[in-house]
């Protein structure tokens, strides 16, 4: 497939044509500068695993606590049996907070006292006794058997279906009609996709989070995992030369690192590099995205190799990279450092193309004007303009499970359901009502230090949010709870908001695309959409989301050549000639291919062949 025929070339001048309606609708945020993203993604598209602790949950830990799930199910049977159905979760009358331990993404471990932490004691009886999550901290805790009463598989699918195999998570099915009424109105097609797909129509055992709902009205402020996002001041600077395709991207970026060649500090810049702790990600997303794949052709909806063909979107990224090397104007650490050591280099400007849209030049380093934005013409592919059509989230990567040996299962359903009530999902993201929001001539809006520090970028109190605890618990949202009231859970993410907090920046970027009037970047791209300079897509692919989870030897050769190619990337991007970086990749292809990579790739057609059909009964 010549994936760039899918979108024919465009010229951006017409994008000023359509400027003049189109300067409706609003954006989503992240928490304190962004959300982050840590699934990284191996050979199959799926989160990097370790076989190897796989096998070490299928043991004789697991095998213990089987006998704890059955004693659970059959208690839950009975809570269920005798319990109201209500969304409400509360204190017993007279009884004492329960304390439940919950393994989750970015925290600071151990019990807080918060106002966010209070109220949730408050409505549910629940104390949350934190632990950080890691890959390798869950796999440890699964493979001993001493687990937490909740647990966010994070980037850790092959530990959720080991330890739903084994009997160590709790039947989920009696608890959600009880105390998950929040959880089945927000997410019934993932909790659907939970029973009838994941564990193939025995029992709901996984809840699926970060779902998604497509507004057209309402456009991520600056994208979201769009592909790679530019300097714009610098871009300016240089006379904003146009482009239509890569070639010219590099040529322009070779350029700005010419006009601003070191820092103020007196590094020098570069115009892209890398990062290696989240995969293969500034092949197979920052560049991928850029021609609309993400896993998968996000145009067509379909599943397409990436490493077996030479010449897939995969290969193609490396070639990129490897011109960016041969011109200079790549990071020669690009293939040793981490996300957060790339973060900063993109803050004090030492890279001037970033590969997350979330890591921004910090003004205080690089100047007021400076922002890191998805330039016209160079791309034909703009990802996540909206947020998309997701019902069903990340799935097994990123689910939440209850543990069959916690002491409490209602109480773990309820915390998890009164998280994903409105008032329970609005306290988390915006705080406290009456103390960090409330109404105020009829609809939410921030009052005190949480608007102080919303306008002028957390200044008055850097720490508040996380004193408060606000979004410390977002690892348990499931996405897609919508307020009766019709604002955001986060209120930050509304238009009145995003437009009062806009930075001068993103206002001088928005105003010379979208014309007069726009005031943040993602109104800047809803006219360049219009003038048919990229295209986007809001839809998934209903059959790449019902595929079966990998088997075992899909998973070993899938993580066997993703660390294959992580070992060997740099010297296929430093080939000096055209010739060499053929022979460099042709030889990476033939070592593909006796990992046995072929026989994996023919058994994921056949699983994904097999969802098409799957998912036509699904619709």
């Amino acid at each position: 497939m010549n994936y760039r025929k899918v979108i024919g070339s465009k010229k951006y001048t017409a994008l000023f044509l359509a400027a003049a309606f189109l300067l409706g609708g609003c954006a989503g945020s992240a928490p304190d500068g962004g959300a982050t993203i840590t699934q990284s993604a191996d050979a199959g598209g799926n989160a990097v695993t370790s076989a190897a602790a796989q096998n070490e949950t299928g043991g004789s830990s697991a095998t213990a606590t089987a006998g704890a799930a059955a004693t659970n199910a059959a208690a839950v049977t009975d809570a269920a049996t005798t319990a109201a159905a209500t969304s409400a979760a509360v204190v017993d009358s007279g009884g004492e907070p329960v304390i439940l331990t919950v393994i989750m993404e970015n925290v600071d471990e151990g019990i807080h006292d918060t106002a966010v932490d209070k109220a949730i004691t408050e409505a549910t009886g629940v104390v949350i006794d934190r632990i950080n999550a890691t890959t390798d901290k869950i796999k440890m805790i699964a493979a001993s058997g001493d687990l937490p009463d909740i647990i966010q598989f994070f980037s850790t699918a092959d530990v959720a279906k080991n330890m739903m195999d084994s009997g160590a998570l709790l039947p989920l099915d009696d608890l959600l009609d009880a105390y998950g009424q929040n959880l089945k109105k927000a997410i019934p097609i993932g909790l659907k996709w939970s029973k009838d797909i994941y564990s193939q129509g025995e029992a709901t055992y996984i809840i699926p989070t970060r779902t998604t709902k497509t507004d057209m009205n309402i456009p991520y402020r600056n994208g979201f995992v769009s592909g790679f996002m530019t300097r714009w001041d610098i871009y300016k600077a240089i006379g904003m030369p146009e482009m239509s395709n890569e070639d010219d991207y590099l040529d322009v970026l070779k350029q700005m690192v010419d006009y601003s060649p070191t820092t103020a500090d007196g590094n020098k810049v570069y115009g892209l590099s890398g990062w290696t702790d989240w995969g293969l990600w500034p092949y197979n997303i920052s560049y991928a995205v850029c021609y609309g794949f993400y896993s998968y052709d996000r145009l067509t909806g379909e599943l397409v190799d990436q490493y077996a063909d030479p010449d897939s979107v995969f290969w193609d990224a490396v070639k990129f990279y490897s011109k960016a090397w041969n011109m200079g104007i790549l990071d020669p650490e690009a293939f040793t450092i981490k996300s957060d050591q790339y973060a900063d280099k993109v803050s004090t400007g030492e890279v001037l193309a970033s590969g997350f849209t979330n890591w921004q030049p910090s003004t205080e380093y690089c100047g007021e004007e400076a922002i890191c934005v998805k330039l016209p013409g160079a791309f034909p592919y703009m990802n996540n303009l909206y947020a998309n059509e997701n019902p069903m989230g990340l799935r097994d990567t990123h689910s939440l499970g209850i543990s069959a040996s916690t002491k409490h299962p209602e109480k773990a359903m309820q915390l998890i359901d009164y998280l994903n009530s409105e008032e329970g999902a609005r306290t988390m993201y915006s705080g406290i009502k009456g103390e960090d929001w409330d109404i105020i001539d009829g609809t939410p809006q921030f009052i005190g230090v949480r608007l102080e520090n919303f306008l002028t970028n957390n200044a008055v109190d850097p720490d508040y949010n996380t004193k408060r605890g606000i979004w410390a618990y977002y690892p348990l949202s499931v996405g897609s709870v919508q307020p009766s009231d019709g604002y955001p859970v986060e209120l930050a993410d509304s238009l009145d908001y995003i437009i009062m907090s806009a930075t001068p920046a993103e206002r001088d970027f928005a105003s010379f695309y979208g014309g007069e009037g726009a005031v943040f970047p993602g109104q800047a791209y809803q006219t360049m959409l219009a003038a048919g300079i990229f295209e986007t897509t809001t839809n998934e692919s209903f059959a790449v989301l019902l595929m079966d989870p990998n088997d075992d030897d899909v998973t070993r050769i899938n993580n066997q050549v993703d660390q294959y190619l992580q070992a060997n990337i740099a010297k296929i991007v430093m080939s000096a000639t055209d010739d060499e970086f053929e022979s460099n990749r042709a030889k990476a292809i033939e070592d593909i291919l006796a990992f046995g990579y072929e026989e994996a790739w023919d058994k994921r057609m056949a699983n994904y062949e097999a969802a098409k059909e799957r998912a036509e009964a699904f619709n």
